[in-house]
């Protein structure tokens, strides 16, 4: 049996003439198992914390740019589900108006706002849409209606802002 014990976790310390018993090695192993499972629960608590918190490796905000690809629709993969993304067209030109149709070169989407939207329906086309790991843009062009969002022309480059 152990004379003396470690200060901060009460763990064996033999003296030579201590006599050393198998049972102090298994109270010892199970107070040690005990003291590294906490410290691996809170370092997963301080790591979920961490990827929530600004740092450079995981940044609030995130300001990148995509090229178009002129199909009907492009994912755009973050990592992550932005909480919001803005888009627009890399001149400065969200709009062009002629006399029958409105071009529309960027939008704005959110979490929420999309939950009924249809990419296939001109009437409630979402330009840009907010997915479990980015945003989906996409390439509506059906002139004989008067809306038009074009945020996935071919060649073309685009800037986006993404808030995690």
């Amino acid at each position: 049996m152990s004379t003396n014990y470690t200060q901060n976790y009460s763990l064996c310390q033999w003296e030579p003439q201590d006599k050393v018993l198998r049972t102090d090695f298994n109270d010892d192993n199970i107070k040690l198992d005990a003291a590294l499972t906490e410290l691996r629960e809170e370092l997963g608590a301080v790591r979920a914390l961490a990827e929530t918190a600004y740092t450079t490796r995981f940044p609030q905000v995130l300001a990148g740019s995509y090229t178009g690809d002129g199909k009907e629709m492009q994912h755009i993969n973050l990592g992550f589900q932005p909480k919001a993304v803005f888009v627009l067209k890399s001149l400065p030109q969200l709009s062009l108006e002629t006399s029958y149709t409105k071009y529309l070169y960027g939008g704005l989407a959110t979490r929420e706002n999309l939950s009924g939207a249809d990419p296939k329906r001109w009437d409630n086309f979402a330009a840009v849409m907010v997915t479990s790991n980015g945003f989906q843009v996409g390439l509506h062009d059906e002139r004989n209606h008067n809306y038009s969002p074009n945020v996935n022309l071919q060649g073309v480059i685009y800037n986006y802002i993404a808030i995690r």
